[in-house]
C-alpha cells in the first residue's frame, strides 16, 4: 500500500465512525510500518498507531488495523 491509500483509509474510518480525531501525519519507519498520528479535535490530545503498510497488506486489513488501533468496532 502507498501512503496516499493509508491516508484515505484512515480519513474514511474517522469519518465513518464519527471520531473526534483529525489525521495529522502519516510516516514510515525502517521496519516497513506506517505511523499514523491523530489529533483530538476538542481535547488536543494526540494518538498514534502503527500498522504494516507493505505491498502484501490489503485495504481491508489496513482498515481493520486502523479500527483496532483506534478501538472502534462495528
Amino acid at each position: 500500500m502507498i501512503i496516499s491509500d493509508i491516508k484515505a483509509i484512515a480519513t474514511v474510518v474517522v469519518r465513518d465512525y464519527g471520531l473526534p480525531l483529525r489525521l495529522t501525519q502519516v510516516s514510515t519507519d525502517s521496519t516497513g510500518q506506517c505511523i499514523l498520528a491523530f489529533s483530538h479535535t476538542c481535547a488536543g490530545a494526540d494518538v498514534s498507531i502503527a500498522l504494516w503498510c507493505d505491498a502484501k497488506v490489503s485495504p481491508h486489513h489496513a482498515r481493520e488495523s486502523i479500527k483496532r488501533g483506534l478501538q472502534v468496532a462495528d
